[in-house]
C-alpha cells in the first residue's frame, strides 16, 4: 500500500522546520569554533567580527525557520520568539567580543573606566549563549514530545537533564575566567614574586578557558545529537517512503496462527506464553484510517454535554452503573459547544472512534488466532484501559490541525475527554475517578462467570500475584544476591471466580501534581487546579459530587497524612 501524500497545508511547515534543525546542526560547532577562536586565538583578526557575526545570523535563521512550524501552539511559538530575541541579542553584542581582544592583557578590566562596556557586554553575550543553549534545549524536548517515538524521548529528556547538569559548571568557568584574571592582575602588581608563584602552579590563563572550551563543547555536542536525532526521526516517520505499519499486534497474531497450524502434533511439550500487548490507539495523535473514520462522521454533532448526559443514562439502562451515581458537574476546563467548530469537533470524535474500532477489529483478529490455536479455554484474557479519557490538547484545537492524517498532530482535548468519562469527574492525569476508575474485562471460558459485573476493587498491582498464583509459581525474595521489593499486591483470582477476596487498607495515587488515597469507602483526592484536599464518600457518591471535608475534617486530615507517608515510603518526591 503506498503511503498517502502529506497535507498540503503541512508539508511546507514541515520543511521549513527540518531546514532550520540542520542548519542548527551545522551552526552551532560552527559558532562554537568562532567565540573559542576569538577568546583564544588571533588568527582571525584579520577578518574582524564578521565570521562572530555570520555564526550568530546562522543561529538566528535556524531557529526562526522552526517558527513556521506549529503556529497555532502559543508554548511552542514563544519559545521559538524567545530564542530568535536571544539570537539578535547576539549578533548585536558580537563587536564587543572581538573588541575584548584589545583590552591589554595587564589590565584590571573591572576597574578601568573606559573597558567596563566591553567587558560587561561580553558577559551578556555569554549569558544570551547559555540562555540560547537552554532555550534550544526546551524546544526539543516540546517537539520530541510530539514524535511517536518513546526511544527518542527517553533519549532527549536525559540529554536535557545532562545539559541543565553541566550549564552550572560552564556558568562558573565563564564568571571566574571574566573575574579572574583582572583580580589576579590586580594581585600581581601587589604582590609579584607570590601572583608568578601561583600563575605558573595553575595555569589560571590558559587553565579556565580550556575548561569553559570542554564544557561548552560537551553541552554543544549533546545537542547536536539531539537536533540529528530529531531531524532523522522526522524524516524517517514524516517523509519517509515506506508503507506505514499495522497495529502492534501483527508479530503476536502471527506467532497464534503459527502455533494454530502445528495443531498440537509436535514432538515438543506445549510451552506456557504470555502476551503483553499495548494499543497505541485509542491516544492522541488522533491517526485512523478513512475507512473506519467515515463510520462516524456526523455522530458527534450532538455535542458533549448531551453526548455525556446520553451515555451515562444508557449505562444505568445497561445495569453498567448503579442508578444513584448522581451525574458530575460540568467540567471547568471544559469548552462551550455553542461557540465551538461543530464540524471540526465531530471529526476529531470520528477518528477517536475510528481508532477504537480498528482497536476491536485487530482484537477479533486476536482472539480468532488463539481460538484457532486450541488454547483458547486455557488462556486468561483481560482487557483494560491504563486511563481515564484523555483531556490533553497539544497543538490546540485549531481547524487547520486536521485529525485523522498522520501528517497532523491532534487530539480530542478536555471537553470530548470529559465527556468521555460520564458520570465521573476529571479525566486522564488527576486522581478523581474519571482518571482513575478504568474498566477491566476478563475472559476465560468455563472459569470467569459470563456477564458477572463485580463491585471489588482492584489494581494494576495486583495482576502480578493473579499471575503467579494461577502459574502456581512464587515470588522471589532476591535476584542475582540483591533484596526485591515485597509485592505489594493481592490476588484477584477469587474475584475473577465471581467471590470475593480481602483487599487493600488503602490504595494511593500520584500522577502530576495530583494526588489521592482510598480507604474503604473514603477517599481523599488533590485537585492540583483546586489545591486542597477533598473527602469523598465512595459508597454513598461514587461520582464525587459532594465533598465531605468539612463535615469529616479529622478523617479527611487523617488520609492526606497517610498519603504522604505513603509517599515519603516510595520515594515519591511530591511537593505540597
Amino acid at each position: 500500500m503506498a503511503t498517502p501524500p502529506l497535507h498540503p497545508d503541512l508539508m511546507p511547515s514541515l520543511r521549513q522546520l527540518v531546514r532550520g534543525l540542520e542548519i542548527l546542526v551545522w551552526a552551532l560547532p560552527f559558532s562554537l569554533l568562532v567565540c573559542m577562536q576569538e577568546i583564544m586565538g588571533p588568527e582571525w583578526e584579520s577578518w574582524g567580527a564578521l565570521p562572530l557575526l555570520l555564526s550568530m545570523a546562522l543561529l538566528w535563521y535556524g531557529t526562526s525557520r522552526m517558527k513556521c512550524f506549529q503556529p497555532q501552539e502559543g508554548v511552542w511559538q514563544s519559545a521559538v520568539r524567545m530564542s530568535e530575541v536571544l539570537a539578535i541579542i547576539m549578533v548585536g553584542l558580537v563587536p564587543f567580543l572581538h573588541w575584548q581582544q584589545t583590552i591589554p592583557d595587564q589590565a584590571a578590566a573591572f576597574y578601568s573606566p573606559e573597558q567596563k562596556h566591553v567587558v560587561y557586554s561580553v558577559i551578556i553575550f555569554c549569558a544570551a549563549s547559555v540562555m540560547f543553549l537552554l532555550n534550544l534545549n526546551h524546544l526539543l524536548n516540546r517537539l520530541v514530545a510530539m514524535l511517536p517515538d518513546p526511544i527518542l524521548r527517553a533519549d532527549t529528556r536525559f540529554f536535557v537533564i545532562v545539559n541543565f547538569v553541566l550549564f552550572l559548571p560552564l556558568m562558573l568557568s565563564m564568571c571566574l575566567s571574566q573575574l579572574s584574571l583582572p583580580l589576579y592582575n590586580w594581585f600581581a602588581q601587589n604582590h609579584p614574586q607570590l601572583a608568578q608563584r601561583i600563575g605558573s602552579v595553575l595555569g589560571l590563563e590558559n587553565f579556565l578557558p580550556l575548561v569553559t572550551l570542554w564544557i561548552a563543547t560537551l553541552i554543544v555536542a549533546t545537542s547536536m545529537a539531539m537536533l540529528w536525532k530529531t531531524k532523522e526521526a522526522i524524516l524517517n516517520s514524516v517523509f519517509s517512503l515506506e508503507p506505514p505499519l499495522e497495529e502492534g499486534e501483527e508479530e503476536v497474531v502471527i506467532e497464534l496462527e503459527e502455533l494454530a497450524e502445528n495443531d498440537g502434533t509436535s514432538s515438543k511439550k506445549p510451552k506456557p506464553f504470555f502476551l503483553h500487548i499495548c494499543y497505541t490507539a485509542p491516544h492522541y495523535p488522533l491517526h485512523a484510517k478513512p475507512e473506519d473514520i467515515k463510520k462516524y462522521i456526523g455522530k458527534f454533532k450532538m455535542g458533549w454535554d448531551t453526548m455525556r448526559r446520553q451515555r451515562h443514562e444508557r449505562m444505568v439502562k445497561m445495569g453498567l452503573i448503579d442508578p444513584k451515581w448522581k451525574l458530575s458537574g460540568r467540567d471547568s476546563r471544559a469548552y462551550d459547544w455553542a461557540s465551538a467548530n461543530h464540524d471540526h469537533e465531530d471529526l476529531r470524535m470520528a477518528v477517536y472512534a475510528a481508532m477504537i474500532d480498528r482497536m476491536d477489529q485487530n482484537i477479533g483478529r486476536l482472539m480468532a488466532a488463539l481460538r484457532k490455536s486450541g488454547e483458547a479455554d486455557n488462556t486468561l484474557v483481560l482487557f483494560l484501559s491504563d486511563n481515564g479519557g484523555c483531556a490533553e490538547e497539544p497543538g490546540g484545537r485549531s481547524p487547520k490541525i486536521v485529525p485523522g492524517p498522520k501528517e497532523f498532530y491532534a487530539a480530542v482535548g478536555p471537553s470530548w475527554g470529559w465527556a468521555q468519562n460520564s458520570p465521573f469527574r476529571r479525566y486522564k492525569s488527576w486522581a478523581h475517578e474519571g482518571g482513575i476508575a478504568t474498566p477491566c474485562i476478563a475472559w476465560w471460558p468455563g472459569r470467569v462467570p459470563k456477564g458477572a459485573i463485580t463491585k471489588e476493587v482492584g489494581h494494576i498491582i495486583d495482576f502480578l500475584p493473579t499471575f503467579l498464583e494461577l502459574a502456581g509459581a512464587d515470588y522471589p525474595k532476591k535476584h542475582n544476591g540483591h533484596d526485591i521489593l515485597p509485592v505489594e499486591g493481592k490476588s484477584l483470582v477469587k474475584v475473577l471466580r465471581g467471590g470475593t477476596r480481602k483487599g487493600h487498607d488503602q490504595i494511593a495515587w500520584e500522577w502530576s501534581g495530583n494526588r489521592a488515597l482510598r480507604e474503604g469507602r473514603w477517599k481523599v483526592v488533590w485537585d492540583k487546579l483546586d489545591k486542597k484536599w477533598s473527602l469523598f464518600d465512595l459508597e454513598a457518591d461514587r461520582t464525587e459530587t459532594t465533598d465531605l471535608a468539612a463535615t469529616h475534617p479529622a478523617r479527611a486530615k487523617r488520609l492526606a497524612g497517610d498519603w504522604s507517608t505513603w509517599a515519603k515510603r516510595t520515594g515519591l518526591n511530591a511537593k505540597p
